[in-house]
């Protein structure tokens, strides 16, 4: 054989390089690590969650965690204390934890007199309450009182109010009223007067009769400034005859009419 050359018979057959081939996972082998994963996870929250219900039941156990006493706080003047007690009495069996202080706010929020309320809870055994009763400013048509925010509200025995005024208007004017009121009354104490009560009609005109029962017609307008100058007329006409006038219009621009009594 000549170096470098070579016939056909002669050629040298190599053997061939085999490429392994990766035997493709069957699918059950694949899905297996994930479904375990997953599993696992399942379990691990199903059983956070069962502690932590249970750790939940044992805080709202009254047995555990119970309630002792509630303390109530505020300047009561028509609040009856013993209704508070008989309405509270109930929740000091629910538990520290357990007791519903939203359904308590409501039921104190319905009692006659109270205006607001505010709970909270004093660790370990305690219920902080906090009520604010409503300030009566005027009775209110004949049938309910104003507070000082302008509030309506109807508690029992509305007459049993004496020392306030009265106010008699269209409904949903009780604001407005309360605030002329504020301004209006006053004025009047240059007088050592006040206003006894205080009337606004359908056309907003207003009118008033004073502690002494004159009755002054003060119009729909300038009602403050037309105030001031009876305040100045009453002084120099009438302080020396106040039990013989029934009524005195202030609505004239250059006078005023009086209806003295027979």
């Amino acid at each position: 054989m000549i170096p470098g050359s070579y016939s056909k018979d002669d050629e040298l057959v190599q053997p061939r390089k085999r490429h392994k081939v990766a035997q493709a996972s069957s699918p059950d082998t694949y899905l297996e690590i994930p479904y375990l994963r997953w599993l696992s996870r399942f379990l691990l929250l199903t059983l956070l969650g069962c502690i932590g219900y249970a750790g939940w039941g044992a805080l709202l156990n009254p047995s555990y965690f119970p309630l002792a006493k509630i303390k109530v706080s505020g300047e009561f003047h028509h609040i009856n204390p013993t209704a508070i007690q008989q309405l509270m009495a109930p929740y000091l069996q629910q538990g520290f934890f357990g007791v519903n202080t939203t359904a308590l706010q409501d039921e104190l929020q319905q009692l006659p007199w109270v205006n607001r309320v505010s709970i909270g809870r004093s660790w370990p055994k305690a219920l902080s309450v906090t009520l604010v009763e409503h300030q009566p400013i005027a009775h209110w048509n004949g049938n309910a009182l104003v507070n000082n925010q302008g509030q309506v509200f109807t508690p029992p025995n509305v007459n049993a109010e004496q020392n306030i005024p009265y106010f008699v208007g269209p409904l949903g004017q009780q604001i407005l009223m309360l605030k002329t009121y504020q301004n209006l009354n006053p004025l009047l104490q240059a007088l050592s007067l006040s206003i006894k009560q205080l009337y606004l009609t359908d056309r907003h005109a207003w009118q008033l009769q004073l502690s002494n029962g004159i009755i002054v017609n003060l119009g729909s307008q300038d009602i403050l400034d037309r105030l001031k100058r009876f305040i100045t007329i009453y002084q120099r006409l009438f302080a020396a005859r106040a039990t013989e006038v029934d009524y005195i219009d202030m609505r004239y621009s250059n006078g005023i009419a009086v209806k003295w009594n027979n």
